[in-house]
């Protein structure tokens, strides 16, 4: 298998910390964060990039995608918080190679005074940890 999370998330977490403060960043999906702004980025698929596998079934690439869940609960400016977050991390996931697939407002299912936003990113990467865009 072909596991880059740890790089992709240090990455990102050390952009957004750098330009917010307090943030929470968690590599899982959190139910009830304690820090608000908070950032939830979870690796949801990653599977074998069939076209460049060899004929002994080798995994050559994979196929990564990362949702990126963002979170705010301020009285006001919400939507724009959230939005500046996720120029870190587009800005920041292009860098890598990773294309973003999706964003779009999400309904919070634990509290309706929080603003909720998920993002996906999407690449192909090889065996070197190489970053493709699809």
């Amino acid at each position: 298998m072909i596991d880059i999370e740890n790089e992709v998330f240090n990455t990102v977490a050390s952009a957004l910390r750098s330009r917010f403060h307090p943030i929470a960043i968690y590599g899982e999906v959190v139910d009830l964060p304690a820090v608000f702004p908070c950032v939830m980025m979870v690796e949801k698929d990653n599977r074998v990039y069939a076209r460049t596998q060899t004929g002994l079934e080798t995994e050559n690439h994979a196929l990564l995608m990362y949702e990126i869940d963002v979170c705010s609960n301020k009285q006001s400016g919400m939507k724009f918080e959230i939005k500046e977050i996720f120029s870190v991390i587009d800005a920041e996931m292009a860098e890598l190679g990773f294309s973003r697939i999706m964003l779009a407002p999400m309904p919070n299912l634990w509290d309706g005074s929080i603003y909720r936003m998920v993002g996906r990113y999407q690449a192909v990467v090889s065996v070197d940890h190489v970053i493709y865009r699809r």
